[in-house]
């Protein structure tokens, strides 16, 4: 049952359990079952195997959770939501987080900038490890108006992440994700970094990217979206994915311009013997 505790005039919500060059490509559209696709992108080289990881379960206390607070220097106004089993947090100023439209265009920093602001917060309070990296400043939450002639579109922030690796293989929702608001203050941040055991579970064999871009054009996806199954897809790569709660195996993420398709990279007879 979640738990929650009121620690220093923060809302604190503990819960048990959170949460390459290959072969020649054409420009021409597939189709799948629900949408086509047009492959703009040569099929990486891969390894014939990769390691199976396993996190490692942590048990956070009270004294871990106060600590947690006081890097934020929080107020009333702040919440915080913890993981006592993964280690995982996440801090948000709710009404900076989601702000309401004033009617004017806020001082947002550039992407640049926002970048340097989420990475030297996150430094200072030693919350980026070695093993993470920058991966891209997106649009957070904002507001558009339109008056039958043309829209305008304000930004009311801003989101920086860092993506998570493990043997050089990002994590599919490991990392760490900054929100940037008015002024450049930082108004929310989503800790996902878990620890993994530094020796593989075991290695699997994977099938091949041509294999995999069979079975995104027949629809046997990790998710299976309820529309716009379609795309140019611009990047292939693998990512690792959680398949059961502390072990991972590798998926291929599919990347077109606005969205991300993941085909499991081991056979369903593999993904069966997970543990």
């Amino acid at each position: 049952m979640d738990k929650k505790l009121l620690v220093r005039g923060m809302v604190v919500v503990v819960l048990g359990i959170i949460v390459i060059v290959g072969a020649v490509f054409a420009l021409f559209p597939l189709k799948g079952h629900s949408g086509s696709y047009i492959l703009a992108t040569p099929y990486p080289e891969q390894n014939e195997t990769y390691p199976v990881v396993r996190t490692v379960s942590q048990e956070l206390t009270d004294e871990d959770v106060r600590h947690i607070e006081t890097l934020f220097n929080a107020s009333k106004d702040s919440a915080l939501e913890v993981s006592r089993h993964a280690g995982t947090f996440r801090y948000s100023i709710p009404d900076k987080d989601y702000p309401y439209f004033t009617g004017a265009q806020p001082d947002i920093p550039s992407d640049e900038e926002a970048r340097i602001i989420a990475t030297r917060f996150l430094r200072e309070r030693g919350l980026l490890p070695g093993n993470t990296r920058f991966s891209g400043v997106s649009f957070g939450s904002g507001y558009g108006e339109c008056d039958g002639h043309s829209c305008v579109e304000y930004v009311l922030t801003k989101r920086v992440t860092f993506e998570r690796e493990v043997h050089g293989i990002p994590v599919y929702g490991g990392g760490i994700t900054v929100t940037i608001g008015e002024s450049g203050e930082v108004v929310g941040v989503d800790w996902n970094i878990r620890d993994f055991e530094p020796v593989p579970d075991r290695y699997v064999r994977i099938i091949t990217p041509e294999e995999a871009y069979g079975r995104l054009l027949s629809d046997q996806l990790v998710i299976l979206p309820m529309s716009g199954r379609e795309g140019v897809v611009r990047d292939i790569s693998l990512v690792y994915w959680e398949r059961d709660y502390g072990e991972y195996l590798p998926v291929y993420a599919f990347s077109t311009d606005s969205r991300k398709f993941y085909v499991w990279a081991v056979e369903s007879t593999v993904r069966g013997d997970v543990k």
